[in-house]
């Protein structure tokens, strides 16, 4: 009898999981370079709706985050940026990617809009409640953009010290 209320509690545990999101997209698209996205036939029906680049090394952008939307599916590209010295030209290559798919009415997923102590504000990938604040009070999900493993991980939303409304 143990044994069966112990599998039915992991099942249980495992049905409450939230399906909305998935760590990877396609692994056919990890390592991909580009200087547009548009020229992916993958990604050619997607439209960019943010987009950031920050310095972690060197003195030129060494990382980008771009948020794409295709339908209800929003795809977060992780990406390394390198820059032809000559030619200013940026090279991306992705190294991470995040779905979130069926977000609700009220929510927004934004990027460069919370502030931790650990991170710059451009890793902090987060799904927020829409507020007519300018500081936002509810975050659902956070995930940061960690240059040291590659990854885009899940992060503790309590390690937001608050998150400014995005425009």
């Amino acid at each position: 009898m143990k044994s069966f209320i112990s599998i039915l509690l992991i099942c249980f545990f495992f049905s409450c999981k939230n399906n909305n999101t998935s760590p990877h997209h396609d692994s056919n698209l990890l390592n991909v370079s580009y200087t547009n996205y548009k020229n992916l036939d993958f990604l050619k029906d997607y439209e960019k709706v943010s987009d950031t680049a920050y310095i972690k090394s060197g003195s030129y952008n060494s990382h980008r985050i771009t948020q794409l939307k295709k339908n209800e599916t929003i795809l977060i590209l992780f990406a390394k940026i390198k820059v032809d010295e000559n030619t200013e030209e940026e090279n991306i290559t992705v190294i991470d990617t995040l779905v979130i798919r069926d977000i609700k009415k009220n929510q927004k997923v934004t990027i460069g809009y919370c502030e931790t102590e650990s991170y710059l504000m451009e890793e902090i990938i987060t799904i927020v409640e829409k507020t007519k604040r300018d500081t936002i009070q509810n975050v659902v999900k956070t995930w940061v953009a960690n240059h040291e493993t590659n990854r885009i991980e899940p992060m503790d939303n309590s390690k937001i010290l608050f998150c400014y409304k995005a425009r």
